[in-house]
């Protein structure tokens, strides 16, 4: 379709007459798998379509028979003989453009080929039938149907059968093959949605859920049985009551209960589309106080929060880009809107120009490291802000629904990729940067929760070459590790061991132009536990070619463990992509693991020990491919089956060097000259280096004979193509001082060439 709005309309009216003849007089033609072809002839006054719906209450009078459930029995008989005798006129009604808005470009338009392929071969071949009882269900991915189906799938099969049977533009509008699949999907949730019923627990599938529904009896009433229609309405009112219940905080603020956006975004939507259908002043409410609570977990540079106070996770950023905008579509609440602008500059900042994003920075628990590339909710928040910066990422590529298709547009113009750039990052708090195919992040946003922060640091290296994976090697975690006891770490991540920044005191940074420093202390705990009196403190130098690293770690009382590892967790790949790479040790305290170079400078642990595993493992990918390394610096007192004592006072520290394979090694130096401050020198091709931080609770003097500019703790540089994002708070720098001094918790970082 070409720019001409009148043309579209034209188009899609067409499209709509057209689709009407056809429904009206396709009287025979039914997908012999789906029903028997004598139904036709039994039913020459009814359409194709009606006949598919009886063809479906024939099959569920047998399911009910086969289970034996005498009210069942009853009801699915009397629904097939009300539907014989009736004499059933078929209504199509052209869906609202909120409901389905027309898909401008429809010619060549790679997510609508590619959703109605995957509806063929994915969906509608398989023929898939649910279990006969529908008593026997459970909650999420505990309740697996058949191959493997959640209630998520089953509700998103559900949204893309109806968009492709309703919408005006689809060649499979009102094909009669659809109803039975439809209808199958559409019982299969009013049978469970009842109040107490396993539905009601699932947020993955109440939004997609509530939007088929809401398409169907506006576009496609005639194909809805009464009695299903009574049974599924209720079911959209009991998810609705359901999930106001589940969110007591949203009307009193005040509630220590994390947020979970991405499970309140679609709660907010089933809402407010049940209110759409069934006006009540409770759902109402509910929203206004919903939306009151959610708008504030929006970060200024576009992130949410993903779990209380966690870091977004890149894998469902997305879900609420998409879930916020469809809600401010069907409901036209201004304040929805501005919620899901305000997520503008996410993508651009996170995304790299091969679709690579960094799960560094993401929740412990959610290093996912796949293939996700954001361009789908890009293309959402290009299209609200006409953004050449989210268009830039739109235009790597991205699958979707009908709905999603609508904002495919190849005519917008998209802003070149930027490059050898470093930006501070409201959302991590931290540094952000690009060179080429290599990147860096640091965060010093507190998460506040005992669920822990895995790493304050991680970089990525990219192939540069043309595939669907383009990581060739990340650092996602690097720290240090408490054996608390000889029993197995749960699972590759070690939420079984002292891992993790529970307790976070001190976090500070500073970023320039050229390079950035970050500095933090934290006490040590275990995943979803209380902090230890393990302290742990460090500080990083980033610049266009590397990171630097000094990590510490001090026994706050007289403690006891069976060892302390230093640990700097690498990752080639997860499940099937990506490709193994091995750990090399190339002499020196030098290692390789892909295009990553990893030089310890210095330290006082006793040996390296290299452990292979999987990221995500326990959970996710049971069958090991073992495509991460957690490179292990172990002290003199790790052995199995054994505790050692470690008094009050006791230390370890690392000095490490990351850089990719295409730099330079670099001079580095730890400096000891003033008690208590942690800091060392560089010097590669960008310059010389000094960095001091000060994680004590004193003033401390800065050493003499500084040289360069000084950059200190709250300067923020943004560079030119941010500059539509607003100013950012900053400090300046100045010339280095001869003499001066450090306050407590701050850091700073001198540069000269």
């Amino acid at each position: 379709m070409g720019d001409d709005p009148r043309e579209t309309d034209a188009l899609i009216q067409k499209a709509n007459m057209k689709s009407t003849l056809t429904l009206l007089t396709a009287l025979t033609y039914v997908g012999a798998m789906l029903w028997p072809a004598t139904v036709a002839a039994e039913l020459p006054e009814h359409t194709a379509r009606l006949a598919s719906v009886r063809a479906w209450l024939e099959e569920e009078t047998e399911r009910a028979e086969k289970c034996g459930r005498a009210a069942w029995i009853e009801e699915s008989r009397e629904n097939l003989r009300a539907w014989k005798t009736s004499k059933w006129e078929e209504t199509p009604t052209p869906p609202p453009s909120d409901l389905l808005p027309p898909i401008r470009f429809y010619e060549n338009n790679p997510v609508v080929k590619r959703f109605f392929n995957d509806l063929e071969h994915k969906v509608l071949k398989p023929d898939r039938r649910f279990p006969e009882d529908p008593q026997s269900g459970q909650v999420r991915s505990e309740f697996l149907i058949k191959e493997g189906w959640t209630f998520p799938v089953v509700a998103e099969e559900l949204l893309e059968l109806t968009q492709a049977f309703c919408h005006p533009q689809s060649p499979m509008a009102g094909k009669p093959e659809l109803v039975v699949p439809i209808l199958r999907r559409a019982a299969f949730f009013a049978e469970r949605a009842s109040i107490g019923g396993p539905v009601l627990g699932d947020f993955g599938c109440c939004a997609p859920l509530a939007d088929a529904w809401l398409i169907l009896t506006t576009c496609r009433p005639e194909i809805l049985p009464l009695a299903l229609r009574g049974a599924m309405d209720q079911g959209i009112r009991n998810i609705a009551t359901d999930s106001i219940s589940k969110r007591p905080e949203w009307s009193r603020p005040s509630l220590a209960v994390p947020i979970a956006l991405n499970a309140d975004v679609n709660f907010i939507q089933a809402i407010a589309i049940a209110n759409r259908l069934f006006p009540n002043p409770a759902y109402s409410e509910a929203l206004q106080q919903a939306l009151s609570y959610v708008e504030k977990q929006v970060l200024p540079d576009g992130a949410t929060h993903y779990y209380g106070k966690q870091n977004e996770c890149a894998s469902y950023h997305g879900i609420s880009v998409r879930a916020i905008f469809r809600t401010a579509q069907l409901t036209d609440d201004p304040k929805l809107l501005e919620m899901v602008k305000k997520m503008r500059w996410y993508y651009p900042l996170s995304v790299s120009p091969s679709g690579v994003m960094e799960y560094s920075s993401a929740p412990s628990w959610h290093h996912y490291w796949n293939t996700y590339n954001g361009a789908a909710a890009a293309a959402i928040l290009s299209e609200l802000h006409n953004c050449a910066h989210n268009q830039r990422v739109a235009n790597l590529g991205f699958d979707g629904d009908l709905w999603q298709a609508a904002f495919w547009n190849p005519k917008r113009t998209a802003a070149p990729w930027p490059d050898n750039y470093v930006t501070y990052d409201q959302n991590v708090e931290g540094p952000r940067a690009r060179y080429g195919t290599w990147s860096y992040v640091g965060t010093t946003r507190q998460t506040l929760e005992n669920r822990g922060k895995s790493s304050y640091v991680g970089c990525v290296v990219e192939t540069g070459e043309a595939g669907l994976w383009q990581l060739d090697s990340a650092l996602q975690d690097v720290g240090m590790e408490i054996r608390p006891d000889t029993a197995p770490d749960q699972n590759s991540e070690h939420r079984g061991r002292i891992t993790l920044a529970n307790t976070e005191s001190v976090t500070t940074c500073a970023v320039s132009d050229k390079a950035a420093a970050l500095g933090a202390v934290s006490q040590l705990g275990q995943y979803r536990k209380a902090a230890t009196d393990w302290i742990q403190r460090q500080v990083w130098l980033f610049t266009p070619d590397r990171m630097v690293g000094l990590v510490t770690v001090e026994a706050g009382t007289d403690l006891s463990a069976t060892g302390i590892i230093g640990r700097l967790y690498l990752v080639s790949g997860r499940s099937h992509w990506g490709q193994r790479k091995e750990i090399k040790d190339l002499g020196g305290s030098l290692f390789s693991y892909g295009k990553l170079r990893v030089q310890f400078h210095a330290h006082d642990f006793a040996s390296f020990v290299p452990e292979y595993t999987d990221v995500m493992a326990g959970g996710y990918n049971a069958s090991s491919a073992k495509k991460s390394c957690i490179i292990q610096l172990v002290d003199e007192f790790a052995q199995p089956g054994a505790k050692s004592p470690y008094p009050k006072g006791t230390k370890k520290f690392y000095l490490v060097e990351i850089r990719p394979d295409a730099s330079a090694p670099a001079a580095v130096q730890r400096i000891e000259s003033v008690a208590g401050v942690l800091g060392f020198t560089v010097k590669d091709g960008s310059g010389s280096y000094q960095v001091f931080f000060n994680p004590t609770e004193e003033e401390r003097p800065l050493p003499h004979g500084l040289a360069g500019t000084m950059h200190s703790s709250g300067e923020r540089f943004r560079p030119d193509w941010l500059r539509d994002a607003g100013a950012v708070e900053s400090v300046s720098s100045q010339p280095a001082p001869a003499n001066g001094s450090l306050p407590p918790g701050k850091l700073i970082f001198t540069h000269s060439q």
